[in-house]
């Protein structure tokens, strides 16, 4: 596993167009209970015009300049419109939510790829409900996998950043997880899953993750900003779909053969199968630190 931490200032001079095996995948089928009755992904809180859905589509697919996402999140594109061309094909956009929300979903997202996940079972098998639905026509491909609810002001450190971890991915045996550069307030850090990693061995701008703490105390958080070599988790993660196929069958064969069943369904058409197939999941796993606690599937 490596990390790759979104800080401010980076840049890839030149962004690469994505390859036409590159997918990003949005997931976004949370109850949004804090924000109840809206449901916060389908809310603008930048006041851009967009809801934060439309914005985690446009910060992969879109024409920047056509959005008003330049004018309305900051300067930090002014003068570089030619590299907001051609990042990711519309096409190439899944969007993985709840049967309830769907309709809404398309409605927001018309030239997205919507998928209805058949019940809530955590981010892991939302992921691989998506990738089972790519694997029916690009068993080869690449996933950039991204939340619905993010604000990221700086579009090109974010493109430049899925840019160099679509690279890593392709040149290294990795899963790339993406760090956010944290704060130095440990009451915000209790809110955060975070990231331990080795810088000194790094690829370009990601080292290895060496391991990871959900939500630490406020006592672990200060030791954590004392250390210096953490960072928060997004969420977000970019890996060849043939390494996520190899990982699961190591360290998780029973989820990997309902992964493969669901395939196997998929591929004949036969949406019941692929539904009981998912929902044979289990939310939750033994603890793989041998904690003896069970621990949600993600």
């Amino acid at each position: 596993f490596r990390s790759l931490v979104l800080t401010p200032g980076f840049r890839i001079p030149v962004l690469p167009t994505m390859e036409a095996n590159v997918f990003g995948v949005m997931m976004a089928g949370g109850a949004s209970s804090r924000f109840f009755p809206e449901n916060k992904v389908f809310a603008d809180p930048t006041g851009c015009g967009r809801s934060m859905v439309q914005q985690a589509y446009d910060r992969l697919c879109a024409e920047a300049p056509s959005t008003g996402l330049m004018d309305k999140l900051g300067d930090c594109c002014v003068g570089r419109e030619q590299q907001w061309k051609d990042f990711l094909a519309r096409g190439n956009f899944y969007c993985v939510t709840g049967t309830d929300m769907a309709e809404e979903m398309k409605r927001h997202l018309p030239d997205a790829q919507v998928l209805s996940e058949p019940g809530r079972r955590n981010t892991l098998p939302a992921i691989l409900w998506t990738m089972a639905n790519v694997e029916t026509h690009t068993p080869d491909g690449t996933l950039i996998v991204v939340t619905g609810d993010h604000v990221i002001g700086d579009l090109e450190v974010f493109r430049s950043s899925m840019a160099l971890a679509a690279e890593i991915t392709s040149t290294k045996r990795a899963i790339v997880t993406v760090g956010i550069s944290p704060s130095k307030d440990a009451n915000e850090w209790t809110a955060f899953g975070a990231i331990k990693s080795d810088m000194s061995t790094k690829y370009k701008e990601a080292g290895k993750i060496l391991t990871f703490e959900e939500k630490p105390s406020f006592e672990q958080a200060e030791g954590m900003i004392k250390e210096g070599c953490w960072a928060w988790n997004s969420g977000m993660f970019v890996f060849k779909m043939q390494l996520m196929r190899e990982l699961l069958e190591e360290f998780q064969p029973e989820i990997f053969k309902q992964y493969t069943d669901i395939v196997t369904a998929l591929k004949a058409n036969d949406n019941a199968a692929a539904t009981a197939a998912f929902l044979s999941i289990k939310p939750k796993l033994p603890d793989p630190r041998g904690s003896g606690k069970q621990v949600d599937t993600s």
